[in-house]
């Protein structure tokens, strides 16, 4: 709970930021090398008493070598109800 990962690289420079992550509760659920992807997970419950769910974000980050940052690739959002 209340976790974000933070990847961070060196640019020769400084240590840099190579994912902007604005959420909480979220954590690495993949990661390829080989086509330098990587994909996160974010758990999100929604406070509602009449539908109580979570919400799963899937987004797939794939390195750019023009920024040499991971950009968004793609996202993917599931529901979970519960009682």
């Amino acid at each position: 709970m209340n976790r974000t990962p933070y990847i961070f690289g060196f640019d020769n420079v400084e240590f840099v930021k190579l994912i902007d992550l604005d959420f909480l509760n979220a954590s690495i659920t993949a990661v390829d090398p080989e086509v330098k992807t990587i994909v996160i997970q974010i758990v999100t419950p929604v406070d509602d008493r009449t539908d109580p769910r979570t919400l799963f974000i899937n987004r797939t980050y794939k390195w750019d070598n023009t920024t040499n940052r991971y950009e968004t690739l793609s996202e993917t959002m599931e529901t979970k109800r519960y009682r």
